[in-house]
């Protein structure tokens, strides 16, 4: 009797094979920015920022601000100025929670309302249950994406391409598609893009803004003259955007689209718009 185990398959296995070996050739091989240039600005805090970055790798350039005793300063290292455009990314979801206190105060919402009496078609759901002070703090229960395709991920990921998991979902596919999430770890702390996301959207729709762009730039943007901060429109990043970078200093995409923009992706600014946000 023939008793040789039959072979089987590993796909996983060889994706993490796949994994290590790209992430070493990009070690090996890759870009390797520049150190970081003569600063400029404020000097005092140029020699902080130095300090402070004695470590950094991989890093072209720096723009910082610093707010003390009720003023302002600012340094750059490479060809930058205040003005300067870079994506926000998450510091973006700050917003939510000062545009929820807002909303609160203007009584369109009550910290405690489920999702659902906002985003009626998740009436029912798990998720539409959730509040809206879950939301903001991160203790809903929900995943930081709705669904993740690991090899996609990966392969974009080493490509220097954005991820598409954030750049092609749209606010109607988000809403529609959380909606069969079920919810785990509901009152401990989990980061969650889907919240902040479905957060956004829920203080538009009370709002009765088109759009989570369109409530932002009115309630938060205009008000405080953040005239260099934008919300890009999917596929279209911002021209005069400092050009983006992975980890390890290889030049990546501008990530954009709508599905995610509460959460911080296609959101741009200046160090001097984020100064007057501070």
């Amino acid at each position: 009797m023939n008793t040789t185990r039959p072979r089987t398959s590993h796909p996983w296995l060889s994706l993490l094979v796949g994994i290590i070996v790209g992430a070493l050739a990009l070690l090996v091989l890759g870009p390797r920015p520049a150190g970081l240039g003569t600063p400029t600005g404020n000097p005092a805090l140029a020699r902080d920022a130095s300090a402070a970055l004695a470590s950094a790798r991989n890093v072209e350039t720096i723009s910082v601000a610093r707010i003390r005793d009720g003023h302002a300063s600012w340094a750059g290292f490479g060809e930058v100025s205040p003005d300067s455009r870079y994506e926000l990314g998450s510091i973006t979801k700050t917003f939510d929670g000062l545009l929820l206190a807002d909303a609160a105060q203007r009584g369109e919402v009550r910290l405690d309302d489920p999702l659902e009496s906002h985003l009626t078609e998740l009436a029912g759901t798990e998720v539409g249950s959730t509040t809206l002070a879950e939301l903001v703090s991160h203790r809903a229960g929900l995943p930081s994406l709705i669904s993740l395709d690991m090899v996609r991920l990966v392969a974009e990921d080493l490509a220097g391409a954005a991820l598409s998991a954030y750049t092609t979902a749209t606010p109607d596919q988000v809403i529609r598609d959380s909606a069969a999430v079920k919810l785990s770890g509901r009152g401990t702390m989990q980061y969650s893009n889907v919240g902040a996301s479905l957060l956004g959207f829920a203080l538009a729709r009370a709002a009765g803004a088109p759009d989570w762009a369109t409530y932002v730039r009115a309630r938060l943007l205009e008000p405080l003259g953040m005239h260099d901060t934008s919300v890009g429109e999917p596929g279209r990043p911002s021209s005069d955007l400092m050009p983006p970078h992975q980890g390890l200093g290889s030049p990546t995409e501008a990530w954009t689209g709508s599905g995610y923009a509460p959460a911080g992706l296609g959101v741009t600014t200046t160090a001097a718009d984020l100064t007057r946000y501070a």
